[in-house]
C-alpha cells in the first residue's frame, strides 16, 4: 500500500431471505450438523444415523459455456465515498473530512480516492485538529498535550457500493 493513501475499506448493503440458507442437502447443513452437539446426541440415541442421508447429493455436472456473451464491462457501481479521521479525540461531528454524492462509476476504490479533494479538506481540518486536546498524552504528560496534524495515510477512506452491475 503507497504510504500516502488512507486505509481504504470496502462496505456494502445486502439482503438476505430468513429461509435462505437452508437446502436440504446442501454442503451447508452437513457443516452444520457436524459443528453441532444436539445432533449428534440425537444421532446416538437413534440405532441409525441421522446425517449424512443416503443418495441425497447431487452429482457432480460438466460447467456449461454461457450462453449470452457477458457485458465487456462488469465494474459497473452506484457508490459513496466517505473519508474520515479515526482519532478517538476528535469530535464526532468533526471526524469526517469528506461525504461524497452517490454516484455511478466503473473507477476501482484507489481511483475513487484520486477524485477526492483531499488537500483542501485536509488543511482546513488540521487547522481545527491542533485545538483539540489528546486525552491520552495529557493524562501522561499531566498537562494539556494538543493533537499533532494528522496525515492523509492516517485517514480512513470507506467505499460503499450501494448497488454493483
Amino acid at each position: 500500500m503507497n504510504q500516502e493513501t488512507p486505509q481504504i475499506s470496502k462496505m456494502a448493503y445486502t439482503s438476505s431471505s430468513p429461509a435462505g440458507d437452508y437446502v436440504p442437502g446442501s454442503v451447508f447443513t452437513k457443516e452444520w450438523a457436524g459443528t453441532h452437539r444436539s445432533l449428534s446426541t440425537m444421532e446416538a440415541a437413534c440405532s441409525q444415523p441421522i446425517w449424512p442421508p443416503q443418495g441425497h447429493f447431487p452429482k457432480p455436472t460438466e460447467p456449461t459455456e454461457p450462453t449470452e456473451k457477458l457485458m465487456s464491462n462488469t465494474n459497473r457501481r452506484y457508490v459513496q465515498v466517505f473519508v474520515a479521521d479515526p482519532n478517538p479525540d476528535v469530535p464526532l461531528d468533526e471526524s469526517v473530512l469528506f461525504k461524497g454524492e452517490q454516484k455511478l462509476t466503473d473507477l476501482t476504490d484507489t481511483e475513487l480516492f484520486f477524485e477526492v479533494p483531499i488537500a483542501q479538506r485536509l488543511a482546513e481540518h488540521n487547522a481545527k485538529r491542533v485545538k483539540w486536546l489528546d486525552k491520552e498524552s495529557s493524562k501522561r504528560a499531566g498537562k494539556d498535550v494538543m493533537l499533532d496534524p494528522v496525515k492523509i495515510r492516517e485517514l480512513k477512506m470507506v467505499v460503499v457500493t450501494i448497488a454493483q452491475f
